[in-house]
């Protein structure tokens, strides 16, 4: 594997997701100075079968591409047809069945909103095999390119549509014209077309690796929407409105890190073949990713209330103790992207697949106060699962490389208690001054920052000055 190659795609990639996430969380800004919680609550409960259907119709294809030495045109050809008939079924089954979606949550226009937004699922089966093979080429340059544009054009449409008072649907029209304009250009610039030919005896291998990818994607996917789904259905649309909002925020957090250092790190760990050097890129690839996120957890606790209420005004303001209690546990998502990838990297889909339905398991327990519309006790339980998942992830890594266990429990503690000091060093601060609402916001994060990058210098020299290598690429 290049090493540069390896740098130059997780520059890419994460410049794409800075981007990304700035033209996001501006267009988050004006929607919802534009729209109301329950808008949000309506398109979040309608996203949830959408993206279920997405996770059956891949059936753990793009992982088995990436994952395969050298796949045949033929049997690309033949995943990507089978791909398409899930997508076309998928989206007809969505269409006729929305009535039922808005009866099940007694909401009429959730069903209205469904049925527009089941387009989405054949549009994505379109790309599956063309965008995993410039993931397996490692060419994030032309992916990142793609999102990029695709997303500043639509973020400029759904404002547009929003100020003309459209509501829910310019978010509906928003995230449709999202998936037509990034199918239609990763065809135009993807090398591979398909050709006429079908045979399902063909792809054995693919299914084999494939099947347990793709059951423990539905485990995670059906896990990470069956708190949309049940708050929708035991509270109401403005509930999860405010519910929305709050984890949208935290999902910062694994975009800036986990997802674009755990997507690149799957190809890079799939093609390497020395046991020594895989332990080495993963081990570098944890300490980074855990570093930030607990800077990025930090800042955003610390200013959670002064940040809803400068950005998105009052009527946000029920979203700040959600707010709050998520943002601990959003280490979750990143750390488990990493462990992901590097158990799929190294071909043990059977130990993934475990592994998420042991985690799954223990999450469903913190779901049961939802049925008495109980978010509070839901959100502390849940942030308990996360706990315990992660120090469950750093058990398995021990027993497939040499990382040990106590190795990376104690790197993560160590980050922690770091995190935690900082902390409550700015809320005495807090509690000591009186700041505005500007004031607060910008003095809170910059001595955050200083004081955690401070105390990370002083005991890890050598990741932070990995980080800023990094950085200085991003720029």
């Amino acid at each position: 594997m290049n090493k540069n190659k390896g740098i130059s795609s997780l520059v890419w990639d994460m410049t794409n997701l800075f981007s990304n996430q700035i033209v996001r969380f501006i267009l988050s800004i004006y929607l919802a100075r534009l729209l109301e919680p329950r808008e949000f609550g309506v398109v979040g409960m309608a996203m949830v079968y959408i993206t279920i259907s997405n996770l059956i119709m891949g059936f753990g294809f793009s992982a088995s591409i990436v994952n395969k030495d050298s796949p045949k045109e033929t049997e690309l050809s033949t995943i990507f047809y089978l791909n398409l008939a899930f997508g076309l079924v998928f989206s007809v089954l969505g269409f006729f069945g929305s009535p039922y979606i808005g009866e099940f949550y007694g909401d009429e226009l959730v069903g209205e909103v469904f049925q527009v937004l089941s387009l989405i699922i054949f549009l994505k089966s379109l790309s599956i095999v063309q965008n995993a093979l410039l993931i397996k080429a490692i060419d994030f340059k032309a992916i990142s390119i793609i999102q990029m544009v695709v997303n500043i054009i639509t973020a400029i449409l759904g404002i547009f549509l929003a100020y003309l008072g459209y509501g829910v649907w310019s978010l509906v029209i928003m995230n449709i014209t999202r998936e037509f304009l990034y199918t239609v250009s990763v065809w135009m610039y993807s090398k591979w077309k398909p050709l006429f030919y079908f045979n399902l005896s063909i792809i054995k291998d693919y299914l084999n690796y494939g099947k347990n990818v793709f059951l423990s994607a539905m485990i995670t996917g059906l896990s990470n929407n069956l708190d949309t789904l049940l708050i929708g259905k035991f509270t109401n649309a403005t509930s999860l409105g405010f519910y929305t909002r709050s984890r949208s925020f935290e999902a910062l957090i694994n975009n800036f890190t986990g997802r674009s250092l755990g997507k690149v790190l799957f190809p890079i760990i799939s093609k390497e073949k020395d046991p020594v050097k895989i332990d080495k890129i993963y081990w570098s690839v944890f300490k980074k990713v855990v570093i930030i996120v607990f800077l990025l957890l930090g800042i955003l606790y610390s200013v959670g209330e002064e940040l809803f209420i400068v950005l998105f005004t009052e009527k946000w303001r029920e979203s700040i103790p959600i707010f709050k209690i998520l943002i601990i546990g959003s280490f979750y998502q990143p750390l488990n992207a990493i462990f992901k990838s590097f158990i799929k990297g190294i071909g043990n889909s059977k130990m993934l697949l475990k592994s998420d339905i042991l985690k799954t398991l223990l999450l469903l327990i913190t779901f049961i106060p939802l049925f008495w519309g109980n978010i509070t006790i839901f959100l502390w339980l849940f942030i308990t699962h996360h706990f315990l998942a992660i120090i469950y992830n750093f058990f398995v890594i021990g027993k497939f490389s040499k990382v040990s266990f106590l190795k990376s429990i104690l790197f993560f503690l160590t980050i922690m208690v770091i995190t935690f000091l900082t902390g409550l060093l700015i809320f005495y601060m807090g509690e000591y001054f009186s700041f505005g609402m500007f004031t607060g916001l910008f003095l809170k994060s910059l001595t955050f920052g200083f004081i955690f990058l401070l105390l990370i210098f002083i005991f890890f020299n050598e990741e932070v000055n990995e980080i800023k290598e990094i950085i200085k690429g991003i720029i």
